[in-house]
């Protein structure tokens, strides 16, 4: 890949204490270089809701039903827009 798109490519060491974010929709990989305890979160906004609602419930149907049980809960208006997409 670095041969291909050598501009698309990105290689950084990340120290203790550091934090690295990844926007929404790029692919990355991880390599750990020792015994590594990591902490991920994904966040979803509402300009990426779309996208990512479509994604989820085509490939994870379960934590789509999920995901839509909760976002009736809490952001009623998002369920919505989930059900008519």
């Amino acid at each position: 890949l670095r041969a291909k798109c050598p501009s698309a490519v990105y290689e950084a060491v990340q120290e203790a204490g550091e934090v690295m974010v990844v926007p929404a929709g790029i692919w990355h990989a991880v390599l750990n270089l020792t015994d590594t305890v990591a902490v991920t979160h994904n966040f979803v906004g509402q300009a990426e809701f779309n996208r990512s609602w479509l994604s989820v419930a085509a490939e994870r149907p379960g934590l789509a039903r999920e995901w839509l049980r909760l976002l009736q809960a809490q952001k009623p208006e998002l369920a919505k827009r989930a059900r008519e997409l």
